[in-house]
């Protein structure tokens, strides 16, 4: 059993509330694998096969473990084991189960099916604004390109949608006493690491990055493509709002309909239609509301809180469940019908910005504030403790940490990118080791670069002064190298120190304020009570397994072998990094959104 210690503090569980409902990329058998089970006896993939089993067990007896300690109250101290068996035979290609979760098309035929029953409405044609239909859209010769591609009616081009989102933003950051650009920075912050920087207001889960470039005009090609995944789980958009959280929005409250009453009135040009809108998602209520009751009915002290009003749990069986409704549908096809009211170029951006809502208003707490303050000045005294060492001790740390990180065979450096001229200033006048063929190695600059960055903090540690390719591996591999999880082993207190003392200052000094979106994010991924247990100062070294159940923390690789206090650190480094780089098309459409405001 993992190594716990006692705690007061109740585990929750993470927010990937539908971990037992992913599944890998769709998939065929593969050619490879079909030869290797054809060939019996074969050691190699036996001697593989049998390993994997062992270690399945091993983790198995491992999650026991941390269930049982949640339930104790308990905090595990062991990261989950790692596979340290054979490797995976090359001709070894295991069939990979294919998604059963519904792609955005199979969302827009279940609300073609479910809206006339839910609305009373004969048939969806009768639903103006909410009709599903086929887009058929124009080449640049004004000759006609025929699409397969289903969308709402009212759906809104990308940019549009961006537009009306970032307007819903600003008025709940409002709610809250945020500015614009306090709403923007949470806002970009969250899209960056949600979504990449480049998402799409359709985009699920899994679906492949590539798949949200702009299609060239007169075509729907990528827009098609992502529309027919199925996948790794129902989150959709900005937010990546999962199907049941959804489902939760729009039963729990009359908020979205409220806001879509006041849009009505703001824009009399489009009264009608939002009217119509608001109409049609309040008669959906009610069907929806009767169907959780009755679901309910099986499990009372599971589903419904001391009031009788539905629980998420309730929301997240529903989703998941096959078994047919009084309305004829199961409730996985109802709550997959609701998902695509994400797309409607009014309920969408309403109905995405109530995540955004909850967990603003979770990140302005006061406990939650005052715990990021705590963590800021956390972080200062653990950058100073590498200050302490000795001379001696910091090169050992370095040299440690250079050991650790991924080899750095071949990486020498490109004279194109590392001239004479700007690899000079980062080691304080001193002179460069260089390989064989004369120019240093990666190895070599950051070896140099952080011998005198441990004499001078002030030393620049910039691309301009690394140049690319050490700068990408400091970042990348050194400031992000996981202290106590990963799978070497965990570091000495030296290192460990030299790798707080450079995301010290990568964040040039950490802040609330600069922590507030990561902080947000936390919730977002992990759940509010989940994210509230991570913040605390005497949980911040503990693993990041007491906060998340098995599935979500298997979902969610940059948990994982992260501390509580690692995995705040590392959705900061993922939100500045490459996926909130300006030149991404994503990030600069929520840019012009928000200055449209």
């Amino acid at each position: 059993m993992a190594d716990v210690v006692n705690s007061s503090s109740k585990a929750t569980s993470s927010r990937p509330e539908e971990g037992n409902l992913a599944h890998l990329p769709a998939g065929t058998e593969s050619t490879a694998e079909k030869d290797a089970a054809k060939t019996p006896g074969d050691p190699v993939r036996e001697a593989y096969e049998k390993a994997q089993q062992n270690f399945q067990a091993e983790l198995g007896k491992y999650w026991g473990g941390v269930d049982k300690a949640k339930q104790a109250h308990q905090k595990v101290t062991q990261f989950p084991p790692f596979y340290q068996g054979p490797p995976k035979p090359s001709n070894y290609d295991p069939p990979k189960a294919p998604s059963t979760l519904p792609s955005v098309d199979d969302m827009l035929h279940s609300w073609s099916s479910f809206g006339p029953v839910a609305t009373g409405k004969n048939d969806l044609s009768a639903l103006q604004s909410l009709r599903v239909e086929t887009d058929n859209t124009l080449s640049p010769d004004g000759q006609t390109i025929s699409s397969k591609l289903l969308r709402l009616r009212d759906e809104p081009t990308e940019s549009e949608f961006k537009r009306a989102y970032a307007r819903e933003a600003i008025n709940i950051g409002a709610k809250y006493g945020l500015n614009k650009a306090d709403t923007q920075n949470i806002v970009q912050n969250i899209y960056a690491f949600e979504c990449g920087g480049r998402g799409t207001a359709d985009m699920l889960s899994g679906v492949p990055m590539g798949l949200t470039a702009p299609d060239a005009p007169g075509t729907q090609t990528n827009e098609e493509k992502r529309r027919d995944i199925h996948p790794l789980s129902t989150a959709i958009g900005y937010n990546q709002i999962l199907m049941a959280t959804s489902l939760k929005f729009i039963d729990g409250s009359t908020a979205i309909n409220d806001r879509l009453f006041e849009l009505a009135k703001s824009d009399p040009s489009r009264a009608n239609l939002i009217t119509e809108k608001a109409r049609v998602l309040a008669d959906a209520q009610k069907v929806v509301h009767q169907e959780l009751l009755e679901f309910a009915k099986a499990d009372p002290g599971k589903y419904l809180d001391a009031s009788g009003k539905p629980n998420y749990t309730l929301y997240t069986d529903f989703a998941r469940s096959s078994a047919k409704t009084d309305s004829g549908f199961t409730g996985r096809q109802v709550t997959s019908a609701l998902q695509s009211l994400n797309l409607d170029r009014d309920i969408g951006p309403v109905l995405q910005a109530q995540q955004l809502n909850e967990i603003i208003e979770q990140g302005l707490q006061p406990d939650f504030k005052a715990a990021l303050q705590l963590k800021s000045v956390d972080d200062a005294a653990a950058a100073h403790a590498f200050d302490a060492l000795t001379e001696t001790a910091k090169n050992a740390a370095i040299q440690e940490l250079l050991d650790r990180v991924a080899p750095f065979v071949g990486d020498s450096v490109n004279a194109a990118s590392n001239t004479a001229s700007n690899v000079g200033s980062h080691v304080g006048h001193a002179t460069l080791s260089t390989s064989a063929a004369g120019a240093p190695t990666v190895r070599e600059i950051l070896s140099q670069a952080l011998t005198a960055y441990s004499k001078n903090d002030t030393t620049p540690l910039t691309v301009a002064s690394l140049g690319q390719a050490a700068y990408d591996r400091l970042n990348n591999s050194i400031i992000g190298f996981k202290k106590y999880g990963d799978v070497t082993g965990p570091l000495s207190p030296e290192a460990a120190a030299l790798v707080d003392k450079l995301g010290f200052a990568q964040m040039k000094g950490s802040s609330v304020e600069g922590y507030l979106p990561a902080a947000i994010e936390l919730a977002n991924l992990a759940g509010a009570n989940s994210a509230d247990d991570m913040l605390k100062h005497e949980n911040s070294a503990y693993p990041t397994v007491n906060f998340f159940d098995r599935g979500g923390y298997q979902s969610n690789g940059i948990a994982n072998g992260r501390t509580a206090d690692e995995l705040l650190k590392a959705i900061y480094r993922n939100m500045h990094g490459r996926n909130g780089a300006l030149s991404n098309y994503g990030i600069a459409d929520m840019i012009k959104a928000f200055d449209s405001q």
